[in-house]
Formats: C-alpha cells, structure tokens, sequence
C-alpha cells in the first residue's frame, strides 16, 4: 500500500491568504497535491475565506493609514515652509513700510499675501470676513 504523501496545511494555507493572485482551491489542489473536496471542507471548516477577507481588509488599512502618514508629514512640512514664507515677506514689507518713500500699496498688497499664507499655513480660513491687517493698514493710510 503506498504512503500518501502529507498535505502541508499551513503552507497552503499562508498561500491562499496572503498570495497577491489571490490562488483558489482548485490551484492549490494542483500544487500541494491534495483532493480538491478535501481542500474545500478543511476551508469551510477553519473559515479561510473569512480570514483571507479579513486579512485583505487589514492591508488595505495598514495602506491608507501609512499613506495618510505619508500626506500629513509632507502637508506639515508644506506648511512649516509656507509660514517662514510669510514670515519673510511680512519681515520685509514693514521695513518697506518704515521706508520714507516707501510703496504703500505695494506693500499692503504684500501684507495681505503674507497675512494669508500664514492663516493657511495653520489651518485656519484665510477667507475670514473679519478685517485683515493689511485692510488696516490701508485704512490708516488713506485717513
């Protein structure tokens, strides 16, 4: 009589699961040698199909929360960048400003940019109806 060979379980296993061409029982059967009744009872029997979605939809996950990661890192560093931007140009529209013949509108202008790149910058709406800076500003000059 002779010995069939043993079916290696975890093997096939780990192959239907996490295989990315997502194999069915009928290739396993091929590969591992094994009746294909008997490959779909042991699956029924310890929820394969169950575990293989559950696995699919765990690296689906691991996927969006490492590229969301991803987004973020370079969204704050966007910002970090945006906002030394318009630290600058704020630095250097009030030594136009404190010019004797200085540009106002220009530099209201300019003000108005920098005020809105940091607003952004931190999340909030630069579209804000509340009087900006730089309204301020021209206001006080045209008095």
């Amino acid at each position: 009589m002779a010995v069939k060979p043993r079916i290696k379980w975890g093997d096939m296993f780990q192959e239907y699961l996490t295989a990315p061409n997502k194999p069915n029982k009928t290739i396993l059967a091929e590969k591992y040698g094994a009746r294909l009744e008997t490959i779909c009872r042991k699956a029924k029997k310890d929820n394969w199909d169950f575990q293989r979605d559950r696995y699919q939809v765990r690296v689906v996950d691991k996927t969006l929360e490492k590229k969301a990661e991803t987004v973020s890192t370079k969204a704050a560093k966007w910002d970090e960048k945006c906002m030394t931007a318009a630290e600058t140009l704020l630095d250097k529209a009030l030594i136009e400003l404190a010019a004797k013949d200085s540009r106002v509108g220009y530099v209201a202008g300019a003000l108005k940019i920098a005020q809105e790149m940091g607003k952004l910058s931190v999340g909030e709406d630069s579209n804000n109806p509340m009087v900006t800076f730089a309204e301020a500003i021209r206001k006080a000059i045209e008095k």
